[in-house]
């Protein structure tokens, strides 16, 4: 019953005049018995009794627009979803390539204190400790540098660069 009044209410909208300007399918909203209603609406012209008459087609697709709109809204979640999926996968990869640098140098830390504390400590456990804390940090940088690069935050002359110390502090 609803269906006809809005085929109603939408056929009163439209006079000769309206239907002269429609050449062809036209999808229309209207606001009809306090609703959104949208319509395809088709009129052809044609002679009826030498009077000029108009037959109209008009298609309600209201529930068609409606079930568009809710599988855009279902896709627009399906892809919010898998974005945080991946967010959640790349950050347990960044997780786990700065964790294994941060464990070298944790315990490349813990190795010079226990030899600094028995009086055994050597140039070669220092020297060792200190290129695996190094070559660490090191690895930590790329990481970074992949990360920035990925997002495009990599601004030219940012990028940290090796030096030796010696050098810069003489």
């Amino acid at each position: 019953k609803k269906h006809h009044e809005n085929l109603k209410s939408i056929f009163g909208l439209l006079s000769n005049d309206h239907a002269e300007k429609i050449k062809e399918t036209k999808q229309v909203m209207l606001r009809a018995n306090g609703r959104n209603v949208f319509v395809d609406i088709y009129a052809r012209k044609f002679a009826f009794s030498k009077k000029p008459s108009f037959i109209f087609y008009i298609h309600d697709t209201t529930d068609m627009a409606r079930v568009l709109q809710q599988k855009r809204e279902a896709e627009l979640s399906l892809l919010q979803s898998l974005r945080s999926m991946e967010l959640n996968d790349l950050a347990g990869q960044i997780a786990h390539e700065m964790c294994n640098p941060l464990a070298v140098i944790v315990s490349s830390c813990q190795f010079l204190k226990l030899k600094l504390s028995k009086g055994k400590m050597e140039h070669k456990d220092w020297q060792d400790s200190l290129d695996k804390i190094q070559s660490s940090a090191g690895r930590m940088n790329e990481v970074i540098e992949d990360m920035r690069m990925l997002t495009g935050r990599n601004e030219p002359g940012t990028q940290a660069e090796s030096v030796e110390l010696a050098t810069v502090l003489s």
